[in-house]
């Protein structure tokens, strides 16, 4: 238990939970049980816990709103850093430039936009991700992502915090470096924007509600977008084309509303997800010679 100790001290008890079930911490509400979960509430404390799992040599990741996040079965042998809304916050460092914290929800920034009339980031609304996961998956829709407003991105990363540009980010369609660097964390990201009547703010917001409540499921549990886009190919129609909408195994199902979302209908584990999966991405490749890409990031350990 030394390690619970050491991390209780550095974080205070209400901030530490053992064997944390993670359905709780995924919109799709699928998963085991993580070992130890941490809400730190400051840059000093993830740098403590940072030095602490590394001193006992027990692994560590780092999770957000786990909009993308699909957590197997039995559960995460390590210890779950959560940046959520303990570690969120915004700072105007000019007129058309932010400082935001990881943890911010997107839900927030856009508010602060709206109120701000800062416009750049209005398309990454309703998307339910944190700033820090966003970065990190490159998130967006329709013609944007959140990359292209970016000027610099804080990061903690071999007991040392860096400032990274733009440019190295190396942000394309879904992605960025982060992918590649799962100890990389996330601290703060710059972001410029421009000015923007607010009209024309609340206007595009209206649109993208309006659109989402028309073509997507978002009163049930989801993932979203399940599958990357690749150059002309759109998962959805595909999927919708070979007539597997309301498909099942288990408690997952493919979405009737949106071809590209899987739904848990309330009892789905995780291997019905992969399965379902597994299923539709075969299907798609025997009819059309096309292999679909998840978006979605699997972590933890399987039951068998």
């Amino acid at each position: 238990m030394k390690i619970e100790n050491d991390l209780t001290k550095v974080v205070g008890i209400e901030n530490i939970f053992f064997y944390e079930d993670m359905k709780k911490h995924t919109t799709i509400k699928i998963g085991g049980k993580a070992r130890i979960f941490i809400t730190p509430n400051s840059t000093q404390q993830i740098v403590k816990i940072v030095e602490i799992c590394n001193k006992f040599k027990i692994d560590y990741c780092v999770i957000g709103s786990g909009s993308k996040l699909l957590v197997l079965d039995g559960g995460i042998n390590k210890v779950v850093i959560c940046l959520t809304n303990k570690f969120s916050g915004i700072k105007k460092i000019s007129e058309t430039q932010l400082e935001v914290l990881s943890g911010t929800s997107l839900n927030r920034l856009n508010k602060y936009c709206l109120s701000s009339s800062l416009g750049g980031l209005e398309e990454t609304f309703l998307i339910p991700a944190t700033v820090g996961g966003a970065i990190h998956n490159n998130a967006g829709a329709y013609s944007t992502s959140i990359g292209d407003c970016v000027e610099s991105v804080t990061v903690l990363e071999d007991n040392k915090i860096k400032e990274i540009s733009k440019n190295d980010c190396c942000f394309a369609y879904r992605t960025s470096i982060f992918y590649n660097k799962p100890h990389c964390i996330i601290l703060s990201v710059k972001f410029n924007l421009y000015k923007k009547d607010r009209n024309l703010i609340k206007e595009k917001f209206v649109q993208i509600l309006n659109s989402r409540t028309a073509s997507q499921p978002l009163d049930k549990k989801t993932f979203g977008s399940v599958f990357k886009r690749d150059n002309n190919i759109i998962p959805s129609k595909i999927i919708d084309d070979l007539g597997l909408k309301g498909f099942k195994i288990g408690g997952a199902i493919i979405s009737q509303k949106h071809a590209g979302f899987i739904e848990n209908t309330g009892n789905a584990t995780a291997k019905d997800v992969l399965k379902l999966i597994d299923f539709i991405s075969k299907k798609v490749y025997n009819n059309y010679k096309t292999t679909l890409t998840p978006e979605i990031i699997v972590m933890g350990e399987d039951t068998e």
